[in-house]
């Protein structure tokens, strides 16, 4: 089997899931998955998890190989055939998480405790020393990987508390009993020359559905529709 090849399908698919989903976050006020996308979302979704299942044989964690000329660029990660991790990309000097997707199953949630986080991630230690964190893309409660830079950003601790309460705690509660859901996040790099990004958006649908916008800024600022 072309390893190699099924994973960057599989990447390629989860690229043109999320062009989707951002048409989606445009036409505000349409419904969660505006109908005109509703085919294309569901034949992406399919793919993405066939081709993840097949990349991550026996469920284990992989790269995907280098596809650009980015310094920062070594590959996505896939983990347990339900998850993947784009690649990160320079920007403002330093290597930057840019998304990851997960489809999701009681079988992906994880009880607390957390383990702690120490890892350095670039551009944490220049938010306030008592309101900061490396903050999920798909959190630690849905199985996310808890070492993996590709699923961290730097955030306020007030909005990295946000998001959980919510949106993610949407999302872990309906797995804890039973349900579904599909995960996207995104970091937004607003300001070309901070590591640190300006927003998170958060998407999911399944038996729950949550669109969120979270502001990383020590307010907090956030909406959801």
């Amino acid at each position: 089997m072309d390893v190699a090849r099924i994973r960057q399908q599989s990447l390629q698919n989860a690229q043109h899931f999320g062009a989707a989903i951002d048409q989606a976050i445009v036409e505000a006020s349409a419904p969660i998955v505006p109908n005109e996308v509703q085919d294309a979302i569901d034949a992406s979704v399919a793919q993405v998890q066939v081709d993840l299942a097949a990349a991550t044989q026996g469920g284990g964690g992989g790269n995907g190989g280098r596809r650009t000329g980015d310094r920062c660029d070594t590959g996505a990660a896939f983990y347990g055939g339900n998850k993947v991790y784009l690649p990160r990309k320079e920007h403002a000097g330093a290597c930057v998480a840019t998304g990851a997707f997960a489809a999701l199953t009681n079988a992906h949630y994880t009880a607390p405790p957390r383990p702690a986080l120490k890892f350095a991630l670039p551009g944490l230690t220049d938010l306030p020393a008592d309101n900061r964190a490396r903050g999920h893309l798909i959190g630690y409660a849905m199985g996310g990987s808890n070492k993996d830079t590709r699923n961290f950003v730097p955030m306020y601790q007030t909005a990295n508390r946000a998001m959980y309460d919510h949106a993610e705690d949407h999302v872990v509660q309906s797995i804890e009993k039973g349900g579904t859901q599909f995960v996207q996040v995104r970091p937004v790099y607003g300001n070309r020359n901070s590591v640190i990004p300006t927003k998170v958006e958060f998407i999911s649908w399944g038996t729950v559905d949550v669109r969120c916008e979270f502001d990383n800024n020590a307010a907090a600022t956030y909406k959801c529709w």
